[in-house]
């Protein structure tokens, strides 16, 4: 099971880096991504992908991988390691 506090602080994906992990055969990588919602407005979210070991994420076919964003705060980050949990049980277990 992925805790909360097993993630980096939101502050960590600022500098644009992912963050990576895994649980059994599942690995998991997150980041920060900014989408434009006006002009001059951006928009931060926390996209979080999930694919079937062994392969690191760059190595690993697209169809594979499983994606969702979540809002770029503590309730987000809550959220995206609930499903995390959720897609492990779902499918990696």
């Amino acid at each position: 099971m992925i805790k909360k506090e097993s993630i980096l602080t939101l502050h960590f994906f600022d500098y644009g880096e992912a963050f990576t992990g895994s649980d059994g055969n599942m690995r998991y990588r997150m980041m920060k991504v900014e989408h434009e919602v006006e002009e001059e407005k951006k928009e931060a979210k926390l996209l979080v992908t999930v694919w079937p070991g062994p392969y690191a994420y760059d190595h690993t076919e697209e169809e594979k991988k499983q994606s969702r964003e979540f809002a770029f705060s503590e309730e987000g980050k809550s959220a995206a390691v609930d499903w995390l949990n959720e897609e492990y049980e779902k499918s990696y277990t």
